[in-house]
């Protein structure tokens, strides 16, 4: 009796055995959703995972909630790959130099993105690479909204218009990295005032002035978030950003009088540029030198704007306005501020580099590197792919919205096609 008492105790063992512990209980959606903000990495993944095996067995209950998820979530800007191969071999480069070549045209090509207001960008170099990596934020493909009578309100661009919009982006990116940069010497209009000792270039009232600002300033910014050219509706003023006085400080504009024939255009064809500096008094300076056919020219343009701000545009950019005190000659010295400053140093370079007119020193080709920014793989849009198919009607609805949701649910679709058409790792082994 005990003997066979202890064989079903050894039995039951055994099977106990077998059959191994209880499996853990799934976790809850809430509980899933929460560990979304806390994981990171691997735990992350899993997460996204987990959430996904739920869409696909209750998407009416899952993918409601993800979307509410991805509504909140931050849109970040959006991010453009790009990955530049300099023909180094061509010019004959060794691959042992090919590091240093490399940090040459970085060195021009981040000077020439600050110069055109694209930011600082990031580059990526590697031994013995003739590759450069780069990543530049660009902005969100937006247009008039047809709805808004009063012309203010955006809406975000969709199919044929959106693919246009960014084509002709990324072709004007690559070609002004790969263009010399230029300049010009323009005089400053101020408004017109009773009381002036300079008469005002403004050939009109101050209502008319401020509302030559007001109505230029949308298209001033639009074109500047755009990274494109402004263009004035005048032939003789335009609306200018200048400089802001700090990094990170409050735009300023400037109205410029335009050069109305060849006598009043100076820079890049007739001027050039060195660095100078000061030993007595530390000060960096711009050192222009005219060419000497033009100096008579330049001294009698000059001669009737004595009073009047001095602007230097560069690639577009009013980088700084001084005021004309006396007539130009052939070397013109324009100070940017003390030597010791670490961003006047920046500022300098950034100028030198930005507006040489000597072109790149190596054939450059750039290709897209990754159309889809990672900085809009929110963790929703990951575990809204990681449904999979369940989730793409919820998703194509929402991408007719107009708005700012219009433009999350796209992103979203095309990172869940993505997933869709990449073949899961292992999946065709037994």
């Amino acid at each position: 009796m005990i003997l066979r008492t202890l064989g079903t105790a050894v039995l039951c063992v055994a099977l106990l055995s077998a059959c191994g512990d209880d499996p853990e209980p799934e976790q809850s959606l809430d509980q899933l959703l929460e560990q979304l903000d806390q994981y990171r990495g691997a735990e992350l993944e899993e997460t996204i995972q987990a959430i996904g095996r739920l869409g696909v067995a209750d998407p009416e209950s899952v993918v409601p909630r993800l979307i509410d998820r991805m509504r909140d979530e931050r849109l970040d800007p959006l991010v453009l790959n790009l990955r530049l191969q300099v023909d180094l071999a061509g010019a004959g480069i060794e691959p042992a130099r090919y590091a240093d070549a490399c940090k040459t045209v970085v060195r021009i090509l981040a000077a020439r993105l600050r110069n055109y207001g694209y930011g600082t960008g990031t580059f990526k170099t590697t031994a013995r690479s003739d590759v450069i990596d780069l990543r530049v934020p660009r902005p969100h493909p937006v247009e008039p909204d047809p709805d808004d009578p009063t012309g203010q309100k955006t809406r975000y661009m969709r199919g044929d218009a959106r693919n246009a919009y960014e084509t002709r982006w990324l072709r004007t990116l690559l070609g002004r990295l790969e263009e010399p940069g230029t300049f010009s010497l323009q005089i400053v209009v101020d408004p017109p005032e009773e009381n002036a000792e300079v008469a005002s270039l403004w050939k009109g009232s101050r209502e008319s002035f401020d509302r030559f600002v007001e109505e230029e300033t949308p298209r001033l910014e639009k074109a500047f978030e755009e990274r494109r050219a402004y263009e004035s509706p005048r032939s003789d003023f335009a609306l200018a950003r200048l400089r802001p006085a700090q990094p990170g400080g409050p735009v300023r504009r400037v109205v410029l009088r335009q050069p109305l024939s060849d006598s009043e255009r100076f820079g890049t064809s007739n001027i050039s540029v060195r660095r100078g500096r000061d030993t007595e008094t530390d000060q960096l300076h711009l050192v222009l030198t005219v060419n000497d056919d033009e100096v008579d020219a330049i001294r009698a343009w000059s001669e009737q704007h004595i009073g009047r701000g001095l602007a230097l545009v560069a690639n577009g950019r009013t980088e700084l306005v001084v005021p004309l005190r006396e007539p130009l000659g052939k070397t013109i010295a324009l100070g940017l501020g003390p030597a010791s400053d670490p961003q006047v140093r920046t500022w300098m370079e950034g100028i030198m580099v930005g507006i040489s007119s000597v072109p790149l020193p190596y054939v450059l080709r750039g290709e897209v590197a990754s159309d889809l920014p990672p900085g809009l793989l929110t963790p929703a849009v990951r575990a809204l792919a990681a449904v999979g198919e369940p989730a793409a009607p919820y998703l194509v609805k929402l991408t007719r919205d107009e708005g700012e949701m219009g433009e999350r649910a796209t992103r979203a679709l095309e990172h869940l096609r993505r997933r869709l058409l990449t073949p899961a790792p292992n999946q065709n082994r037994r």
